[in-house]
């Protein structure tokens, strides 16, 4: 079990609290948010100073397309590539066993669908977030099904 995280405004992620106690959370959507909003190393520019150390790649590279502010013609293609790059460790460490992520672009809005299969189940768990790009922050929070 994970302890359970809340988006708040400005896209502030904290602990979330049930009765004056820390929640727990047993989907996989703290394993999401932390995945998504750790800024992964590029090239010399933010991310995880220990990556290199450990030999291996930790959070998201999603930073470098949401920073530029605009809309280009490979932008979906890089979020849907840095968005299943950032949980690939769930695969590789057996929390997952499949992972699809869908992307779409309307009006300087990001939606991303994270469908994923745990081990022992043969349902698919949705996640998704929606991402305001002219004001940097998460809209909504993150919504699962």
């Amino acid at each position: 079990m994970d302890i359970a995280l809340k988006i708040k405004k400005f896209s502030e992620i904290d602990i979330d609290f049930l009765l004056n106690d820390i929640e727990g959370d047993e989907s996989l959507r703290t394993a999401i948010l932390i995945s998504l909003y750790t800024d992964a190393r590029h090239g010399d520019q933010r991310g995880w100073w220990a990556s290199e150390e450990i030999g291996e790649k930790w959070g998201s590279r999603l930073w470098t397309v949401f920073e530029e502010g605009k809309v280009y013609k490979d932008t979906k293609v890089r979020l849907k590539s840095y968005g299943k790059e950032c949980i690939q460790w769930m695969l590789d460490y057996g929390v997952i066993r499949s992972v699809e992520v869908e992307v779409e672009l309307t009006s300087g809005k990001s939606k991303m669908v994270y469908k994923l299969l745990p081990p022992n189940d043969n349902e698919m768990k949705e996640f998704s977030f929606y991402w305001d790009e002219h004001n940097k922050e998460l809209l909504n929070g993150m919504e699962s099904t």
